[in-house]
């Protein structure tokens, strides 16, 4: 039965791949549209450090690091998260959950693999490359470096779990995109160094909304790296199950076509 839901999934996945080989046009503009995007994001941060060569207290390196590695979240996050961003939209309103719990598979898993933005592949390649560049551009220690890059798919958790504690709202309500949006637009907030804002909005990102301890902490402590990766892993992980746990309980309060 595991190996019949797996092949379910996998079949989603390369069901959505091959949309890139049918739509090779969109493909290419696409990638156009996301090199220009990456090159305004460069230029601004040039900008930037041209004015200030000290931000928030953090090295012009350092805030490059910061501000690819929040971007990139944000990529695969558009690429990854598409269903759980919209949730109430597409499976609460419009009653497609109704489908959903009639297959003999894991929802939230196939809600995820289901709705999968393909288009957003190549937005997340090139965010990748900045992204392992603007780690280069700090000359650390190969372990350091691999730690810093893993811990931006943390910050991927992180924010997946954070919509999932927000959709439960759904059930009852029926709409939380503005309250996600919301919520991606404080992760925007985190590309520059922490430093920068009130205490209040500090403490906000290292606790309520971790994203400022996978990102900024990590490049401030670097010292301490090892600890704040394994803190950081532990940290998503136990926020993840907590928020797949009350996401799952929250199906019962779900109000289907036929109720």
């Amino acid at each position: 039965f595991l190996e019949a839901e797996m092949g379910i999934y996998i079949k989603l996945f390369f069901a959505k791949l091959s949309m890139l080989k049918m739509y090779k046009k969109d493909f290419y503009l696409g990638l156009i549209s996301c090199i220009i995007k990456a090159l305004i994001s460069i230029f601004l941060i040039d900008f930037i450090l041209d004015n200030f060569e000290i931000v928030g207290g953090m090295e012009g390196d350092k805030v490059a690091f910061l501000y690819f590695f929040i971007t990139f979240i944000q990529a695969v996050s558009s690429m990854v998260l598409p269903g759980i961003i919209s949730f109430t939209g597409i499976y609460i309103r419009d009653a497609e959950l109704d489908m959903v719990l009639l297959k003999p598979v894991n929802k939230l898993v196939y809600i995820v693999f289901e709705n999968i933005d393909i288009k957003e592949f190549p937005n997340v390649m090139v965010n990748l490359g900045i992204f392992i560049l603007s780690i280069i551009r700090l000359n650390l220690p190969i372990s350091v470096a691999i730690m810093l890059f893993l811990e931006s798919f943390a910050g991927v958790l992180i924010v997946f779990s954070l919509c999932l504690l927000i959709n439960i709202l759904g059930f009852r309500y029926k709409e939380t995109l503005m309250p996600i949006k919301f919520l991606f637009a404080l992760v925007d907030m985190c590309k520059y160094p922490l430093s920068i804002y009130n205490p209040v909005i500090k403490i906000l990102f290292m606790t309520v909304i971790p994203i400022g301890l996978v990102s900024y902490w990590g490049i401030v402590q670097m010292d301490n790296i090892a600890w704040i990766f394994m803190l950081s892993v532990v940290i998503s992980a136990m926020l993840m199950l907590v928020c797949v746990y009350l996401f799952e309980k929250a199906f019962r309060l779900y109000e289907s076509t036929g109720s």
